[in-house]
């Protein structure tokens, strides 16, 4: 009786101490911070996956690991891109210091774009516009909503297409670049969306910029890099208007592995096969003099500049009537432009004394249409320049 109350008594125990060791321990209980921290995390999540669908094909010619406080000063952007600045040098209130990391400047000095602190201390994106006497006074883009933080703006040679990084709502981790375009009849950028991969990450993705007369684009992103340094790639942008995407394919896994490595971009070599050895070794071409090219777009001194050993003065130094006859609308195109330049100059006078609308909404036009100029003054140089020399 004594060893069947032992054995019971043991059998007991063990089954207890088994139920406890299976027994599972009480969920923690979450705070609010960390409640809404998970839901955060699971949100950008889903928005990831959403956009991997979307993963745009490019093309990338080469990269370079740099200190992520330098890396504007490594970016290699032709004069016609536009320049980077210091903010600090722009606007700096005693109530609110706080600015972005960079300021951007337009190919033809003309605007300028960064962020600061605002009225209420939030850091967004700012704009002025040149003057006789220096910057007007810098205006808020109050229409660019939803974000905790803006920095690094581009404007794209057309005067329309900006590209910035931020963090908010539909950002996928740390800072994602967003674009928005300049609506003209509504006089107010539209709602930014995220560019999407291969640009953005989970890590910070400070800057996308588009250069088209070197035919390269930049992304800068600290994905895969120690705290202090940044990668910066360079793709070819030739024909960046067109998009195109990868094939979709969530059934086929080495299939959806590769997209993964493409949006990520895990290996440069691997996308390179997306263009042809020639189409590479041109764009690499063009970048290389587009970047060793002065460049002069506007007449000076009545100046047809044909290469470097040959200058003319006067279109009847022509040898070739249709070099000749595109070189004469170049320099009605140049002489137009400059008339357009000092037409903004006075606008953007006036508007620093009135801010009128009215004013801001003729500079935004013109400043549209003086990049559009300059665009097909460069056209008509390289044209007359081809044609006088046979090619």
């Amino acid at each position: 009786m004594r060893k069947l109350f032992l054995f019971v008594s043991m059998s007991f125990i063990l089954g207890s101490l088994s139920a406890l060791a299976q027994k599972k321990e009480p969920a923690k209980t979450l705070t609010p911070e960390e409640i809404a921290a998970q839901e955060l995390e699971e949100r950008r999540s889903m928005h990831a996956e959403e956009m991997l669908e979307n993963t745009r094909k490019v093309c990338f010619i080469d990269s370079l690991v740099v200190d992520k406080d330098a890396f504007l000063s490594r970016l290699r952007l032709t004069k016609d891109a536009g320049r980077f600045t210091d903010p600090n040098s722009l606007s700096r209130s005693a109530e609110h210091p706080e600015t972005g990391r960079a300021g951007f400047v337009n190919s033809m000095s003309t605007a300028v774009y960064f962020s600061a602190a605002d009225a209420s201390g939030n850091i967004v994106l700012q704009t002025a516009y040149r003057t006789g006497k220096g910057w007007s006074a810098p205006q808020p883009i109050s229409e660019l909503t939803g974000f905790s933080y803006m920095d690094y703006p581009f404007l794209c040679s057309d005067g329309v297409t900006l590209y910035f990084s931020a963090e908010g709502e539909e950002s996928i981790g740390g800072l994602d670049v967003f674009v928005t375009r300049y609506n003209n009849n509504s006089r107010q950028f539209v709602r930014p969306e995220n560019v999407g991969f291969p640009w953005n990450s989970t890590a910070n993705d400070y800057l996308l910029a588009i250069d088209e007369t070197a035919g390269i684009g930049a992304l800068v992103t600290d994905r895969r890099q120690p705290d202090d340094k940044v990668c910066i790639y360079w793709f070819i942008a030739q024909n960046f208007d067109k998009r195109s995407n990868y094939a979709y394919d969530e059934d086929d896994e080495e299939a959806m592995e590769h997209l993964r490595n493409y949006a990520a971009i895990m290996s440069i070599a691997k996308t390179q096969s997306l263009a042809s050895k020639q189409t590479i070794a041109q764009a690499k071409e063009q970048w290389v003099k587009a970047l060793e090219t002065v460049n002069s777009s506007t007449v000076k001194n009545n100046r047809y500049i044909i290469n470097d050993a040959i200058v003319y003065n006067d279109l009847s130094e022509f040898k070739v009537a249709n070099a000749r006859a595109v070189a004469a609308k170049w320099s009605e195109s140049s002489s137009q432009l400059n008339e357009m330049l000092e037409r903004l100059d006075q606008l953007r006078e006036d508007y620093a004394m009135s801010h009128s609308s009215k004013l801001e909404s003729e500079i935004r036009n013109l400043e549209v249409q003086t990049v559009q100029l300059r665009l097909q003054i460069g056209a008509l140089a390289k044209e007359f320049r081809a044609a006088e020399l046979g090619k």
